[in-house]
């Protein structure tokens, strides 16, 4: 039998990540049915191609599997770094490159942002913070 507690605390592990996916479909059924033009749409698969390397990012280097709640309100952060990220080809290459190195550090703006919580088996890692 769930209790509403533990209904809020799965909630609270899902949300970092989940909150980003909806926004994610939000924006692809916007794409798909929405009559826009050319300069809108290559604005929305801009915007869409920026949450998805987030998404990937944040699964990559295993944040959020701790503390949910505060990682959501970081996230959010990410996100508008990631509208004005001046490598996202950069970002693709790496996250499509076997995992490894941490070399995110050299060109991610959240870099920092993300070295400051909680990372999935980082216990034993040092994360120094970016310049």
């Amino acid at each position: 039998m769930s209790t509403p507690e533990a209904a809020v605390e799965q909630t609270a592990r899902l949300q970092p990540r989940g909150l980003l996916e909806r926004r994610l479909a939000m924006l692809e059924r916007a794409t798909e049915r929405a009559p826009i033009d050319g300069a809108r749409r290559a604005l929305l698969a801009s915007m869409l191609e920026r949450l998805r390397l987030l998404a990937r990012m944040i699964d990559r280097i295993g944040v959020g599997a701790a503390r949910p709640r505060l990682v959501g309100l970081v996230v959010r952060e990410a996100e508008a770094n990631c509208m004005s990220c001046p490598a996202p080809i950069t970002c693709r290459r790496w996250l499509d490159a076997p995992p490894g190195d941490d070399a995110y550090r050299d060109f991610c703006p959240n870099a920092a942002r993300f070295d400051a919580l909680p990372q999935a088996g980082a216990s034993s890692r040092h994360h120094p913070a970016r310049d």
